[in-house]
């Protein structure tokens, strides 16, 4: 053989490797279904959590928004305010006895006035220093000798003169 020629290799089909003559795998195949059916269960799963969470968000609103309802009772009244400032005009802003809806906090929030009953406030800013054990027993304190004016409270009058009041207010609204 002094011809130093190549044998030529027969045309074999492309699934073929001419240097090992073992069929190639096509494992895209094999591996796509795998990976076909895991993206499929991925994508089932994300889409039922995505719904839960939906569901959870519009369940949230609604409680929310269900949250702004309150009833104002016969010996009350209502007024809504809105970012602090009240809502409508005149006797509007007034709400009377039932039941009312308003955008919960931090939108809305609302004031109730009870109307009807006398209600009492005791201003003791410049009386002598009391207990509350003197106050539950409405004993009055003994006036002493000397002024303590880091612990008594005090008046100054126009004539400066100083004096201990203690005022007593009753009052009744009958129209907020």
């Amino acid at each position: 053989m002094s011809d130093s020629k190549k044998p030529e290799l027969p045309d074999l089909p492309e699934k073929f490797d001419s240097a090992t003559k073992l069929k190639k795998e096509e494992p895209s195949v094999v591996v796509s279904s795998v990976e076909d059916s895991t993206a499929a269960a991925l994508s089932d799963a994300l889409s039922s959590s995505f719904k839960i969470i939906q569901g959870l968000m519009v369940g949230v609103v609604i409680i929310f928004l269900c949250s702004g309802f309150f009833t104002v009772e016969p010996n009350e009244v209502a007024i809504k305010l809105r970012f602090g400032k009240p809502v409508g005009a005149g006797q509007d802003r007034i709400l009377q006895q039932g039941l009312h809806w308003s955008p919960p906090s931090p939108i809305g929030e609302v004031v109730k006035i009870p109307i009807g009953e006398t209600r009492s406030i005791v201003a003791t800013n410049c009386w002598y220093a009391t207990t509350p054990e003197m106050e539950i027993s409405g004993e009055l304190p003994f006036a002493a000798a000397s002024f303590r004016p880091g612990v008594d409270g005090y008046a100054i009058t126009s004539d400066e003169n100083i004096i201990h009041v203690r005022a007593d207010a009753k009052y009744l609204i009958s129209e907020p």
